[in-house]
Parts: structure tokens; C-alpha cells; sequence
């Protein structure tokens, strides 16, 4: 979980623009490396080693739901901001711990 909502952050500051003149986001994203992105997944991809395909389908999830977002956000903002780049991140964090929740159960609410 962790893993995956860190590269939901790393999307977020590689592919999308920054919304302010200056702040304390925008020097990650004016000092991102063309590759980030490319060695951040790689990365992440590691756990799926340990936790197999349940772990790339909540990647998968956590990165559509980060591209989603950061679509929303950008339109709404005309970029990203340092906040922003949170919230994107502990929301799909909380996306894929419901998943796992769900993965793991097979239901919703298990008594």
C-alpha cells in the first residue's frame, strides 16, 4: 500500500503541471528527471514478488485512480500543488486497502 501510494505521488508530480508560481511542490516538480516515473514503477512493481497478482491489480488501481484525480484536479486548479500531491496519495492508499480488504475477505463487510 505504501509502495503504490507513493508512485500515485510520483505520477502525480512527473506527468502533471505545476498550479503555482512557486511553493514548496514545485521544486520536485521542476527537478524531476525525464526517467522518475520509469524507475519509480520498476520499483513498485517489486512487492508483486512477495504478493503476487492481487498486488498488481491494487497498482493498477491506485495508478488509474492518481491519473483521475490528477485529470480533476488539473482542470479544476490548472495544475497540481504540494497539497494536491498528497491527497492524491492517501486516497489511493485508503482505495487499495479497501481492495485488499475486499481481495482478501471476499465481501465487503465480513462478520
Amino acid at each position: 500500500m505504501p509502495v503504490a501510494g507513493r508512485l500515485t505521488m510520483v505520477i502525480s508530480i512527473c506527468m502533471y503541471p505545476y498550479a503555482r508560481p512557486q511553493g514548496i511542490g514545485k521544486a520536485f516538480a521542476v527537478y524531476c528527471p525525464k526517467h522518475t516515473l520509469a524507475l519509480a514503477f520498476l520499483i513498485s512493481l517489486l512487492p508483486a514478488l512477495l504478493l503476487g497478482f492481487s498486488y498488481l491489480l491494487a497498482l493498477g488501481a491506485a495508478m488509474l485512480i492518481s491519473m483521475v484525480l490528477n485529470d480533476r484536479i488539473t482542470a479544476r486548479l490548472g495544475g497540481v500543488t504540494g497539497d494536491t500531491y498528497g491527497a492524491v496519495t492517501e486516497i489511493s492508499e485508503a482505495v487499495i486497502a479497501f481492495l485488499f480488504m475486499i481481495l482478501s475477505k471476499g465481501v465487503i463487510w465480513h462478520f
